[in-house]
């Protein structure tokens, strides 16, 4: 009888929880600079790349129609854990969300991802790298950078033109 009761008002304050956090992306400044969670951040570059290593120091390769990009973004913040917990992602030009930490890389060796540089006493404004896979069909669109505590905010920056 409790689940009876329960279970509609429960899926009815989950409805109205996903309305609310209809995401809002924060708008970029004409010189490329985004202000987020107390810090400024930019995007430098996001490029196909095939500089990644093995744990053994090989070169990295990916098979099966995909492809390996870099996002490089620099951040002016106080600290370097000033976005900790943050994850980056990459959109395709059709819309498709990918993450920063693949199951394809496992055998790379590539930074942590996110928004922390590898050196922790790393100066401002420090650069940290992400890699994405993405079928050689796709194409990046944006950039975005969330962070739960900022939610539903986020950053999207556009790629290309």
């Amino acid at each position: 009888m409790f689940a009876l009761a329960v279970g509609p008002s429960a899926k009815e304050g989950i409805d109205r929880f996903n309305r609310f956090e209809t995401y809002r992306p924060i708008t970029v400044g004409a010189d490329g600079w985004a202000d987020f969670a107390g810090v400024r951040i930019k995007l430098v570059e996001v490029t196909p790349t095939t500089d990644a290593k093995t744990f053994g120091g090989d070169p990295f390769v990916l098979t099966g129609g995909l492809t390996l990009w870099r996002v490089t973004i620099t951040i002016e913040a106080p600290s370097t854990n000033a976005l900790a917990g943050c994850a980056v992602k990459l959109e395709d030009k059709e819309g498709r969300i990918y993450g920063s930490d693949p199951s394809e890389v496992d055998a790379a060796r590539l930074p942590y991802p996110g928004c922390m540089p590898e050196d922790d006493k790393a100066p401002p404004p420090f650069q940290v790298l992400n890699y994405f896979v993405m079928p050689e069909s796709a194409s990046p669109a944006a950039v975005r950078i969330t962070r739960s505590t900022e939610t539903p905010r986020y950053i999207r920056f556009p790629v290309g033109g």
